[in-house]
């Protein structure tokens, strides 16, 4: 019963997100929710959410470190002269890349 559940929430994300019927964001955060309280576990909720964040939170702090800094970097064309090498030693050419 809980593999089916499992593929349920599956088909039912990819299908709410390519019918643009929700962002990925809300269909990633809502779609769980109602399969768990569909599957009667509606109660475990807010411990699977605090597992989750406690899981979570380390790497989603990385990435948004990596988001900002790089952005920053390609603001200020930090790596601009390194592209612009790269291209010349290839020729332009995206295979020898």
């Amino acid at each position: 019963m809980l593999a089916l559940l499992g593929f349920v929430s599956l088909a039912s994300f990819m299908l709410v997100v390519i019918k643009k019927w929700a962002i990925a964001l809300v269909a990633v955060v809502t779609i769980p929710i109602v399969v768990l309280l569909i599957s009667g576990q509606g109660a475990a909720l807010p411990d699977m959410v605090a597992e989750g964040i406690e899981t979570v939170a380390p790497t989603a702090i990385l990435l948004l470190f990596a988001v900002l800094y790089f952005g920053i970097m390609m603001d200020a064309k930090l790596f601009d002269p390194i592209s612009r090498g790269i291209i010349r030693l290839s020729g332009g050419d995206p295979v020898k890349i």
